[in-house]
């Protein structure tokens, strides 16, 4: 399994609550965090962004993949028409959250959601 992360840096306790979440091993994560100029135009600065991602569409395409999103809408919407694109379905989702009550805040994994059975369901297809 490979993990892709496209936020903040996660942890040995956050890689273990996804392994269960996913109910596999991560073999491999690659932590891939794309900032953005607020005074440039957004599409071109993704594009440049993703021509520097580590593993190309074809190594995404044959191995399960699950993906921790950014914060950003706009990054969180071209990001998932991006690997779909690449993988022809959609990544399954982890959901990352700041753990309630902790300090210092630490970030917990609590949520899987795979995207292409939420897709396949609306569709009937399930």
């Amino acid at each position: 399994m490979i993990l892709i992360n496209f936020s903040s840096q996660l942890g040995q306790d956050q890689i273990r609550q996804a392994e269960s979440l996913l109910r596999a091993p991560i073999d491999q994560v690659i932590h891939f965090p794309i900032r953005l100029d607020s005074d440039q135009l957004v599409l071109q600065q993704f594009k440049s962004a993703m021509k520097k991602f580590p593993l190309s569409a074809e190594e995404v395409r044959n191995e399960p993949v699950a993906v921790v999103l950014p914060s950003a809408n706009f990054l969180v919407a071209l990001i998932l028409a991006e690997l779909h694109a690449w993988m022809d379905y959609f990544p399954s989702i982890l959901l990352v959250r700041i753990q309630p009550y902790g300090l210092p805040p630490r970030f917990e994994v609590v949520e899987l959601l795979d995207l292409q059975q939420i897709e396949d369901s609306a569709r009937g297809i399930n």
